[in-house]
């Protein structure tokens, strides 16, 4: 299920079993919850895409990739 690398580089393979079939949850929740992210993100560019056009996505992009930068 999870890589022994990964096992041994998060301290998993020291814990309890129980605590690792926690983490192991945990590990692919957060996998599944990024998954999800991500394809809803693509799909609401392309929604945006379609309705304002490349010109204006264009613009709608730099300026929230400017502002990410700046605010981070």
């Amino acid at each position: 299920m999870i890589l022994p690398s990964l096992k041994m580089f998060l301290g998993t393979d020291r814990l309890s079993p129980p605590a690792q079939g926690l983490v192991h949850r945990f590990i692919l929740l957060a996998s599944l919850q990024t998954g999800l992210y991500l394809i809803s993100s693509t799909f609401y560019v392309l929604f945006v895409l379609e309705y304002v056009g490349f010109m204006t996505l264009g613009a709608l992009l730099a300026v929230s990739i400017l502002l990410q930068a700046i605010l981070d």
